[in-house]
């Protein structure tokens, strides 16, 4: 139990110690510290802009992406019409008549 006491206590004086030591570096460095220097350089305000936002431009170029691709499915839906049509015109050929069928001879039974 005395032990114990005693570890606590070495504990405690060391954890002291190193807090006056840290104490002690810290308020040494207090005075050797350098104010930052700022050096403020004035930027000129941006010019109102007059032409489009960018926002306006992004949908311009969404909306011709999309254009593209209606004016992309409308041709191919021609030419899937015009293969759709030159097939049915093809079906609705008349077929060549068949040639009429031989009559059979009946078989007689004996």
């Amino acid at each position: 139990m005395e032990a114990i006491v005693w570890l606590f206590l070495e504990i405690g004086g060391l954890l002291a110690i190193a807090g006056f030591v840290f104490f002690g570096i810290g308020w040494w460095l207090r005075g050797k510290t350098e104010p930052v220097k700022t050096s403020v350089t004035p930027t000129p305000a941006e010019p109102a802009r007059s032409g489009p936002s960018l926002a306006e431009l992004a949908w311009d170029a969404e909306k011709q992406h999309w254009e593209k691709q209606v004016t992309e499915l409308k041709a191919e839906r021609d030419g899937l019409l015009a293969e759709v049509s030159g097939l049915r015109a093809r079906s609705e050929a008349p077929a060549p008549t068949p040639k009429p069928a031989k009559p059979r001879a009946r078989k007689t039974k004996k």
